[in-house]
């Protein structure tokens, strides 16, 4: 995964707003139907009901073409973390760690973070 080593930068998507829309839909859909534990699933299915944060916003954007859309929420999310990190199991463990509340929260300040950036 790129987010395995520090400094790692996506690249600039073409349109900007593709990871804001993708970020506001991951929230919309983290709201009711998150969970824990998903990610080290080897059954994740997009249909399925229930996800973490990384699987949702995986579900999310990878349903079009643009990957760097998806590369780029997860990088906000992961400077979003308390400890800001380029690592994606830090996502995870932060997911499988805390409440749905403070998912919700980490979601809302990667979500401000992409405001302030377009």
């Amino acid at each position: 995964m790129p987010f395995d080593s520090i400094g790692y930068e996506a690249p600039r998507v073409e349109t900007q707003d593709d990871v804001l829309r993708c970020l506001l839909e991951t929230r919309k859909r983290l709201e009711t139907n998150w969970c824990q534990f998903n990610g080290a699933s080897l059954t994740f299915r997009i249909g399925d009901d229930y996800h973490c944060v990384v699987n949702t916003v995986s579900a999310v954007c990878c349903m079009g073409p643009n990957t760097q859309t998806y590369l780029e929420a997860l990088r906000l999310l992961g400077q979003a973390l308390p400890v800001p990190s380029g690592d994606l199991k830090d996502v995870f463990y932060f997911n499988d760690t805390r409440s749905h509340a403070e998912v919700l929260a980490l979601v809302d300040r990667a979500i401000a973070a992409r405001r302030a950036e377009v």
